[in-house]
């Protein structure tokens, strides 16, 4: 979208023969102590990370801007995820090039899948990938050369549930969400879905929005604090009733990741003249949590035991009969019960109760 936006701009400027010049706001992030988001304290919309690492609108420039022939594959340094069609083997994915020739060649494995047009610097088209780790070449003719750029990104797959085996297996889900996250132990998150009668997902409720908030889609931006893995609190359920999950007999260990998004002061930005700082109304929360029948937190009140913002991490072990699976049951006691992730482990050894 970053990169997009940036494109837009660049676009519209070289339409008009009248502007002599213009200033990208800004060149690289910086700090702005009064900032509250995912990344705090920092305004991040520079091209440079605060370390002058370049991010994707960088390359985008010099793509849009050279007179020498320029090819670089956007968004490199990403995991890819999605599911792998059973016909096909792969799975499509939209990937994005900076360049300044009309078109590029794109080879994945060693195949030949597209040949991307280029509009106004960037390059953008669906290319497959196999499961595992895929080599994605772009490239590019011109002068009597060839001009390439080349990565390696590793496709991952949604599980629908864990082996029927004595090994460690570990399902990770973020609830209201529709991304994929990498967390700082390398573990990846996959959006929840809807449990429709097999494998696993939640039931009642829906995406926590932000009310008076147009901006963002669903969620929230606030920097949470107690974790440096945000994006997993950044999002949840609200009003949910029940997670199924059906796994085979064993040991697990069930963890359910929650935060009290609404509530907590909301710092002003001293230039915006309009922004006063506010606090916003806590959420009068407390609901009941109970595992395969058994009571596990009782009139949980997660802003009142932790604060707002504040990431809280619920663990229990549970044994699964056979043709048991697993079942969250929530209920509501004052306002609406939550669930922001909830991550479940295949305990190693034998099966015991």
């Amino acid at each position: 979208y970053t990169t997009r936006f940036h494109q837009y701009y660049v676009t519209e400027m070289m339409k008009r023969p009248y502007v002599a010049a213009a200033m990208i706001w800004n060149l690289a992030d910086f700090n702005s102590e009064t900032r509250s988001e995912t990344m705090p304290h920092i305004n991040n919309k520079g091209l440079l990370q605060w370390d002058r690492t370049p991010k994707d609108p960088y390359y985008y420039y010099k793509a849009a801007l050279s007179k020498t022939p320029f090819v670089k594959i956007l968004g490199s340094g990403h995991s890819r995820f999605g599911v792998i069609d059973a016909v096909s083997g792969s799975c499509s994915h939209r990937v994005q090039v900076a360049t300044n020739f009309d078109s590029i060649l794109i080879i994945v494995n060693g195949q030949k899948q597209a040949v991307l047009t280029a509009v106004d610097g960037l390059a953008e088209g669906s290319v497959p990938f196999a499961q595992g780790t895929n080599t994605m070449v772009a490239e590019g003719w011109a002068r009597g050369n060839f001009y390439r750029d080349s990565i390696k990104t590793n496709l991952h797959s949604p599980q629908t549930c864990l082996a029927k085996n004595n090994g460690s297996e570990e399902l990770n889900v973020m609830l209201g969400s529709t991304r994929y996250y990498v967390d700082e132990k390398g573990a990846w998150w996959q959006p929840d879905r809807t449990y429709q009668g097999q494998a696993w997902g939640s039931l009642g409720g829906k995406k926590f929005k932000l009310e008076g908030n147009g901006r963002l889609p669903y969620g929230t931006d606030k920097n949470i604090l107690g974790t440096e893995d945000d994006p997993i609190y950044q999002t949840q359920q609200t009003g949910i009733q029940q997670y199924k999950l059906d796994v085979p007999s064993g040991n697990y260990q069930l963890s359910l990741h929650f935060v009290e998004l609404v509530g907590g002061s909301v710092p002003s930005l001293p230039y915006n003249l309009t922004d006063k700082e506010r606090e916003e109304k806590k959420s009068r929360r407390i609901f009941n949590v109970a595992v395969n029948g058994k009571l596990f937190l009782q009139q949980f009140n997660i802003a009142a035991e932790h604060g707002c913002a504040t990431a809280v991490v619920k663990t229990i072990n549970v044994f699964v009969n056979e043709n048991e699976g697993l079942q969250v049951d929530f209920e509501a006691i004052e306002g609406e019960p939550v669930l922001n992730a909830l991550q479940l482990k295949r305990l190693k050894g034998q099966v015991s109760k």
